[in-house]
């Protein structure tokens, strides 16, 4: 019985770096300002929607999915489900704006910035992702973006360690009722 719980304790600590993480919507006001833990494919952001321009909010390097119109779909179009599921569906941005922008490159000719364009459908109260279009928006002029940042999961290394202590202690503990 004590191996079968010992078992049982183990593949449970070895399981839990791999539990999901459930989207939460970040409001101001009535308006969402970012989402908590959102998965794109097999990867994890948190987003923050912003008012301001291309230039100011990426200074010195590029936003995630960069050169990658179709991630950019992707996360935009989790974006418009965790929104959807939100009652009531919620604007982004403290500019209460219908529309927010996921950049995926720069245009070397006019400078314009390739974004993943997305429309709040003000007669559905829905966000669309299928029908959205790509479109070009001026990088110095202020829109609303959402801006990616990967969730930093617990290392493995961390929960290896944890498992051959609590392995270590287990073996000693046997020991003693010997």
């Amino acid at each position: 019985m004590k191996r079968l719980f010992f078992r049982m304790l183990m593949g449970v600590i070895l399981a839990l770096p791999c539990s999901a993480y459930a989207s939460t919507v970040i409001y101001s006001g009535s308006n969402s300002i970012g989402i908590d833990h959102l998965q794109v494919g097999s990867s994890f952001y948190d987003v923050d929607f912003l008012h301001d321009s291309f230039d100011d909010l990426w200074p010195s390097q590029n936003p995630v999915f960069w050169d990658d119109q179709g991630g950019a779909q992707s996360a935009s179009n989790a974006i418009n489900t965790v929104l959807n599921n939100e009652s009531p569906v919620p604007l982004v941005s403290t500019s209460g704006s219908g529309i927010y922008n996921v950049p995926f490159e720069k245009r070397t000719i006019d400078g314009k910035i390739g974004t993943v364009v997305n429309l709040r459908h003000t007669d559905f109260g829905v966000w669309w992702g299928s029908n959205s279009s790509a479109g070009y928006l001026s990088s110095g002029s202020d829109y609303v973006y959402a801006r990616f940042s990967p969730v930093v999961p617990i290392p493995g290394a961390l929960w290896l360690l944890g498992s051959g202590l609590f392995g270590l202690v287990a073996v000693r503990w046997r020991k003693g009722e010997k």
